[in-house]
């Protein structure tokens, strides 16, 4: 399964940036090898694909990705309609372990600065942001 999500993270991801300028499966290949469990890896290359490509969540299915995945991964695709707190409130409401999981690495690896060439005041405040979701979502944290 897993090399069925770093195929699809190769054909959707292979050509996008992150903030830093860096290659966008860096992101994803960092939270993958942070993670715990199988599960957990196949969740962390996914996380971003529903919302950073036109990916669908069929054609995700279409491809061989088990439903469990699917969902975790639905979870932590916020929605253009809600607010970074409501989404933040979602993913900890769903009780999801995958995506709870998964969402602590990716926060952790998204409040490295270091990954950005030039440190903005938006950077700071998106940052201080990533540290309050953070700081809710690491109690949930549980070993699968």
């Amino acid at each position: 399964m897993i090399i069925r999500a770093m195929n699809l993270v190769d054909i959707y991801f292979k050509d996008k940036k992150d903030k830093g300028g860096n290659p966008y499966t860096e992101h994803l290949i960092y939270v993958m090898q942070n993670v715990e469990t199988t599960e957990e890896k196949v969740v962390a290359l996914l996380h971003d694909i529903m919302e950073d490509t036109d990916i669908t969540e069929k054609e995700i299915s279409d491809f061989g990705i088990q439903k469990v995945y699917i969902d975790a991964v639905k979870i932590l695709t916020k929605k253009s309609c809600e607010s970074y707190d409501e989404y933040i409130n979602r993913i900890i409401k769903s009780k999801n372990q995958l995506a709870i999981n998964v969402k602590i690495v990716d926060l952790e690896h998204n409040m490295n600065l270091d990954r950005l060439k030039i440190i903005t005041s938006k950077d700071m405040v998106r940052n201080h942001k990533y540290k309050q979701a953070y700081n809710r979502l690491l109690p949930l944290k549980k070993v699968l």
